[in-house]
């Protein structure tokens, strides 16, 4: 009678089967087939990419889009020839525009640069969403900013420069005239300016902090030398417009604008966070990043805020 075959392995049937899968993983030739269907499966997806590249697809959007600039600039709608003629000049332009960007011609052009900016900024405020303010929430941003709606006291004065460093006090005092309803002394006489509803704030942006409280110090209509930064003056203040206070029943739909604005700004600042996420920076111009900027750019601006430079490509030195 013969042994019985007291070897596990060759006794069970599923280790068998576990054994025959471990020594066909083993074999090099699997491995190979493996790695050439990964090839073909890579080089497929590749050349499928490159020929959707070269895929041009002429659908209705296109042929209504043509249409209706077509109706807009011309006033009426086109006949079937002009849509032809619409439709063969879309597609030269599509074409070049494909077989530029083949060519990298789109590489280091500031124009496009610039465009394509302006396209993504597009992007980002049309995908914002600004959920509608409560009437509490609106009248409460309205009084944190009351500021910026209330016109401030305004004025109106004359003023001529007197030329010359030295004697320039003496000859704007000199000019004044002796007594009110008198003309200035030429030749400042020709010389006058006016300015009207000016605000104190917009006075010392134009003549300097000092010559806004010299000239606002004193309310009565009369001449005056007053100094300033560019020299000295021959300065009469000649009315007054008292501050106009804001209401808010009257401004409600500026306010709202205003504060759909400031919404509309913040998720900008948190998109635009998010995108730079997915960015390394380097470069020496990194340390400005560290310094408090005198504004921060508000990316909801428009494009024209902030420069563009044509940076190097991926790999080259800038």
């Amino acid at each position: 009678m013969p042994e019985p075959d007291r070897n596990p392995c060759t006794a069970n049937p599923e280790i068998l089967s576990l054994m025959n899968r471990s020594s066909l993983l083993r074999e090099p030739l699997l491995h190979f087939a493996v790695l050439g269907l990964l090839i073909f499966a890579v080089d497929a997806y590749l050349r499928w990419q490159a020929d959707e590249r070269h895929v041009i697809r002429l659908d209705a959007g296109v042929e209504k889009s043509l249409v209706s600039l077509f109706r807009e600039g011309q006033g009426r709608e086109p006949t079937e020839a002009e849509v032809s003629m619409l439709v063969h000049r879309w597609l030269q332009n599509e074409v070049y525009y494909r077989e530029a960007l083949t060519m990298g011609l789109d590489k280091g052009d500031e124009m496009i640069h610039s465009r394509l900016i302006l396209k993504m900024r597009e992007v980002v405020l049309n995908n914002i969403v600004v959920s509608p303010p409560s009437e509490e929430e609106l009248r409460a941003w309205f009084e944190a900013n009351r500021s910026r709606y209330e016109v401030p006291e305004r004025y109106d004065f004359s003023q001529a420069l007197v030329a010359g460093d030295a004697g320039a006090r003496e000859a704007a005092e000199k000019a004044l005239p002796a007594s009110d309803g008198e003309p200035v002394a030429a030749p400042y006489a020709d010389q006058l300016r006016s300015y009207g509803e000016r605000s104190r704030e917009n006075i010392a942006d134009m003549f300097g902090e000092s010559f806004a409280v010299a000239l606002l110090a004193e309310r009565a209509p009369q001449w005056r030398a007053v100094q300033s930064p560019l020299g000295w003056h021959v300065v009469r203040l000649d009315a007054v417009h008292p501050a106009v206070p804001a209401t808010y029943e009257t401004i409600k739909a500026n306010v709202r604008a205003d504060w759909e604005g400031m919404q509309k700004t913040a998720a900008a600042f948190e998109a635009i966070r998010e995108m730079r996420k997915r960015y390394t920076v380097t470069g020496p111009g990194m340390k400005y990043l560290e310094i408090q900027p005198a504004e921060v750019p508000n990316p909801a601006d428009a494009l024209e805020a902030a420069p563009t430079v044509a940076t190097a490509k991926p790999g080259q030195p800038s």
